[in-house]
């Protein structure tokens, strides 16, 4: 898997700078904020190529000199659109984006050997009310807005679900430009109904899985003793990984007068969700190496942090995506992810 994981990030970099190469090219020119938006991911995806060569265990994870660089390089784009002349909302950007990454470094050492010990209780009532938290955003995904109609009247998750509305990459993606504009034929009809697919997968498997933990009593020795918990653990942490690339890649759109950016774009798209499936069969074959998982947190780390940049715009009633809906099923699974790694690490 650690040969694996490097073949994922080198993809990743190599095809990412080819579409900000593409874009260039289609563009013109890109102002400093879009620099950073279309070269750092690359650059993260370097860095994690190049250090995940040396991190054999998952307290290896935790090397300063790599695991510092992905993280400044990912807070990069918060942190000028804060610097720069920009809307007051940016700094809070800079506190969220900050704080996910925090977040994100507590997780992993807690993957580390002796990582686990806590104060008494703490673990057996904050995990449970985390993912509890979690849950509830992603259901209230159903109410608020996640897309628009083809009237371009906006859409919750329920609207999805019922087929009035299509899934929000169905309307801008790297295979369409944006507001139902040009396309590119034969790539961007698969976004529609992977998308229909991986948001009621998130749906269901965020409420099986919590089924599963009040069965359980949340009891952690209980949880893995029923057989669903490890594969619905690791379907979460798919469908949050399948949500920020999916979306990710639905704000590079306007590449489909540059078929090959589009199909570098769609290549690099299918790249992280084979990362996402190997990951999943590892750990639905009784896999819960703390590396492995550790390995989940950072791969989604870049993509993360440019969805938490662009969040903003979904909470702006005026904004070209007014999408409350979609941040909260973000926030929600992403919380969702801290979790279900914390405790499939308990059974490694």
């Amino acid at each position: 898997m650690r040969r694996a994981f490097r073949g994922f990030a080198i993809a990743s970099a190599v095809l990412m700078t080819l579409v900000a190469v593409a874009t260039y090219s289609h563009q013109g020119q890109f102002g400093p904020d879009a620099w950073l938006l279309w070269l750092y991911p690359p650059l993260c995806y370097l860095v994690l190529a190049i250090g995940s060569g040396s991190a054999r265990h998952v307290s290896e994870w935790a090397r300063p000199w790599w695991l510092s660089l992905l993280f400044v390089a990912s807070l990069s784009p918060a942190g000028a659109l804060a610097l720069g002349s920009n809307p007051p909302y940016s700094r809070f950007l800079l506190v969220g984006v900050i704080l996910y990454l925090v977040l994100t470094a507590f997780f992993l050492r807690r993957l580390r050997p002796g990582g686990m010990v806590s104060p008494a209780g703490t673990s057996r009532i904050l995990l449970p009310l985390l993912f509890c938290v979690g849950a509830g955003l992603v259901v209230s995904s159903l109410f608020l807005a996640i897309t628009f109609h083809d009237s371009g009247i906006i859409a919750g998750g329920w609207s999805v679900l019922l087929r009035r509305a299509r899934w929000v990459t169905d309307y801008a993606s790297v295979g369409r430009s944006a507001f139902l504009g040009p396309t590119v034929p034969w790539l961007q009809p698969i976004f529609a109904p992977v998308g229909y697919a991986f948001y009621l997968l998130s749906l269901a498997g965020s409420v099986a899985l919590l089924g599963v933990m009040v069965k359980s009593k949340f009891s952690f020795e209980h949880m893995h003793s029923q057989p669903l918990f490890a594969g619905l653990a690791a379907l979460i942490t798919l469908t949050s990984l399948w949500l920020y690339n999916d979306i990710f890649w639905g704000w590079r759109f306007d590449l489909s007068e540059v078929t090959w950016g589009a199909a570098a774009g769609a290549l690099c798209w299918l790249v992280t969700l084979l990362f996402g499936a190997v990951f999943v069969w590892h750990v639905a074959h009784g896999s819960h190496d703390p590396w492995l998982l550790g390995a989940l947190l950072i791969f989604q780390l870049p993509l993360v942090t440019f969805n938490l940049t662009m969040m903003p715009v979904y909470f702006t009633a005026d904004s070209v995506a007014p999408f409350p809906g979609l941040g909260l099923l973000m926030v929600g699974l992403q919380i969702e992810t801290w979790v279900a790694v914390d405790v499939l690490a308990r059974t490694a």
